[in-house]
């Protein structure tokens, strides 16, 4: 299961696919540079604001990016949302 994101960069959709209390993994139409900052609103019953600094892109053959990212804050409502989706603490 996954949780899709609405990114605030123009008109991509990410998808988390992992969240493991300290990195989470996305899939990009475009990839990031290390250190790039994403402030995503994640589309649960309630929007939240996720913001990221990501750690680096690899392309799939499919042509779109996996990304993996760690929080910069992470609210502990949001935290909990993120483990109750993907399991977790």
């Amino acid at each position: 299961m996954t949780v899709t994101l609405s990114a605030k960069l123009g008109s991509d959709v990410l998808t988390v696919t992992a969240f493991d209390g300290k990195q989470v993994a996305l899939v990009s139409p475009r990839p990031f540079a290390p250190g790039y900052r994403l402030a995503l609103d994640v589309a649960f019953q309630t929007p939240a604001l996720l913001e990221l600094k990501t750690l680096g892109s690899k392309k799939r053959a499919d042509g779109a990016f996996d990304v993996r990212a760690r929080p910069m804050t992470l609210r502990k409502d949001v935290r909990e949302k993120l483990f109750a989706h993907f399991g977790g603490a």
